[in-house]
């Protein structure tokens, strides 16, 4: 409140300054001003913060540059009690307004008044120069004193409030300078007529200002927006990651099997060309995350069995990916890594489960899943069986193309491989047990 107290002391200074130079001859012309003014207050553009902006700057300019400092007096507080009635907003904004506006127009006369004009007054083009320079000085001024209050009632800075508000609108307010400095001139050679008609291109200058204010303020509800769905997604994978850790672990899958698929999986679509943070580059990491999730309704006598299973229990194991299915087929947004999760033990051939798909039936991410799992489960340690060798699974998935597995996916797969030059599990090394991949589940 002292701050707005002290801009209304220095508004009220200028106003009893203005009273002392008051001209009756200038009434005519100020009356008019004072009518567009009223007119502009209707049009002004809202900006962040709830602070406003307004074209209303004209003809206080106008009358500054034609009235002196009585023409600021009369068309401010002509356009801020215009503003006040009616908008049910506390008095003291509206007098902190008038403060500032008187401020910010007294501003603008004394850089017109710096500039060297003869005794011939305002005249064209030097008053084109003055009134640019002056207006742009009222902006500055004015938008300051604003951008202050505002900061102290937020926990903005200065310079946040006016970046975020006002960074936009210098542009608009040189050629407002331009219009200043035609209705003055065209006052001073023409009469008031004239310098009606020049107003109308201030209204186009009005909608202009809104439509890049609305632009400005799109543009940060969008990175708003993104960053609230990256934080989502961020929150999403972390409990997709620790579910299928709580089922690895349930597994006695020792390094992460979900992590080490997803790794593999996404290697081999980047090296098919689908590329890293698309839709179906985010499907595939997905489904290979949660390929598992329906072992949630397979038995720990089942599960961690070390023997081999019977027939009645391979059954009721190879309903996994149906379970998974129904389980995330019930979430829109993963529809399509439902279809994954269901399709991962499908074979290229179509003598897979649950359904028999073939060939292009089977989703493009269960096929380069089924090739990464399928390697990962023949070179990791399971209850009822070793590892095999690298080398071994590799040989094993390459005699598999095109049967088990998408010819497409293997050459993508082995090319990947090719690639690493180095192995960073130690149980990568396995321990010689041949395991064919059709017998991952």
């Amino acid at each position: 409140m002292a701050f707005i107290a002290a801009v209304a002391v220095a508004g009220a200074a200028i106003a009893a300054g203005a009273a002392v130079e008051w001209q009756s001859e200038d009434l005519l012309v100020l009356a008019v001003l004072a009518g567009f003014a009223v007119f502009t207050v209707r049009f002004d553009v809202s900006l962040f913060y709830q602070s406003r902006v307004s074209v209303t700057v004209v003809p206080i300019l106008v009358a500054a540059t034609i009235a002196g400092l009585p023409g600021v007096l009369v068309i401010a507080l002509t356009a801020e009690l215009a503003a006040y009635l009616g908008s049910g907003k506390p008095i003291y904004k509206s007098i902190f307004n008038a403060g500032a506006l008187l401020v910010s127009g007294a501003a603008y006369l004394l850089v017109l008044q710096s500039f060297p004009f003869g005794s011939e007054g305002y005249v064209w083009p030097g008053l084109l120069y003055a009134a640019i320079a002056g207006t742009l000085t009222n902006f500055l001024v004015n938008s300051v004193l604003v951008s202050f209050v505002i900061a102290l009632t937020s926990e903005h800075t200065v310079v946040a409030v006016w970046k975020k508000n006002y960074s936009s609108l210098p542009q608009h307010y040189l050629v407002l300078g331009v219009l200043v400095a035609a209705m003055a001139t065209s006052y001073q050679s023409s009469g008031l007529a004239t310098m009606a008609v020049i107003f109308a291109p201030v209204i186009v200058i009005r909608f202009g200002m809104q439509l890049q204010q609305a632009h400005k303020e799109l543009l940060i509800a969008h990175r708003e927006v993104t960053g609230a769905k990256k934080g989502l997604e961020l929150a999403y994978d972390g409990t997709v990651r620790s579910l299928m850790t709580a089922l690895d672990n349930r597994d006695n899958e020792t390094g992460g099997h979900s992590e080490r698929v997803a790794d593999l999986s996404m290697s081999i679509a980047e090296e098919l060309g689908i590329e890293s943070g698309t839709p179906t580059w985010d499907e595939i990491r997905r489904g290979a995350l949660l390929h598992d999730v329906g072992k949630i309704s397979v038995p720990d006598s089942i599960l961690l069995k070390e023997g081999s299973l019977s027939d009645d229990e391979w059954e009721l194991m190879r309903r996994h990916p149906q379970v998974g299915f129904e389980i995330i087929s019930g979430v829109e947004v993963l529809s399509n890594v439902a279809k994954i999760v269901l399709s991962h033990h499908e074979k290229f051939d179509g003598t897979g489960y649950p359904v028999g798909s073939a060939g292009d039936e089977i989703p493009l991410g269960a096929r380069i899943f089924s090739v990464a799992d399928a390697f990962d489960a023949m070179i990791s340690d399971r209850p009822y069986r070793k590892a095999t060798t690298i080398a071994e699974a590799l040989k094993e998935i390459s005699r598999c193309r095109g049967t088990q597995f998408d010819p497409q996916i293997v050459d993508a797969f082995l090319r990947v491989r090719e690639r690493m030059s180095s192995v960073n599990s130690p149980r990568l090394a396995g321990s010689g047990h041949s395991l064919q991949p059709s017998q991952a589940v």
